[in-house]
């Protein structure tokens, strides 16, 4: 099975294993090597389990608040079911779930000022008379919302402060 999650959402799986002889079951999901559940907000809660059933879910809070996906953001969860027969005739049933964390594309913050009407103007050129007076204001945007942003000023060559500028 494979799952595509988008970054925020949570994905939940019930999984069930039965035996025809009403051995009982022991249900099992493991990540692959190379991590934990608890590390990227992943758990493994039985629900049932009597003779012949077993019954457990499988969560994922795919919430990049709490837990990192930066770096891993694809993961293989293997799930096995033994009905822990003592002649061993029957391996255990395995399945595997690879479960794809989807992050959301983030734009970059624009930043703009009332200069010139072009927002997309990198470098605008304004001359004003020794002691003439120059205000302008500068607009910063955060397009996802999701992060605080901070506008800060500063020359180039020289120190805003020594020459009364804010």
């Amino acid at each position: 099975m494979e799952q595509n999650i988008r970054e925020g959402d949570t994905f939940t799986v019930s999984v069930e294993a039965t035996d025809e002889d009403n051995d009982n079951i022991t249900l099992t999901a493991l990540p692959a090597a190379g991590y934990s559940f608890s590390d990227f907000g992943m758990r493994f809660t039985p629900v049932e389990n009597r003779p012949g059933l077993v019954r457990g879910t499988f969560t994922l809070y795919a919430d990049c608040h709490n837990y990192n996906f930066a770096d891993k953001n694809s993961f293989l969860v293997l799930l096995s079911a033994d009905d822990n027969d003592v002649c061993k005739l029957n391996p255990p049933a395995k399945a595997t779930m690879n479960l794809n964390v989807l992050l959301a594309q983030k734009e970059l913050p624009t930043i703009e000022s009332d200069l010139t009407p072009d927002a997309q103007a990198h470098r605008v050129e304004v001359s004003r008379k020794v002691g003439e007076p120059l205000s302008f204001t500068v607009i910063g945007r955060e397009p996802s919302n999701v992060a605080p942003l901070s506008l800060q000023g500063q020359g180039i060559g020289f120190n805003f402060a020594a020459y009364q500028m804010t």
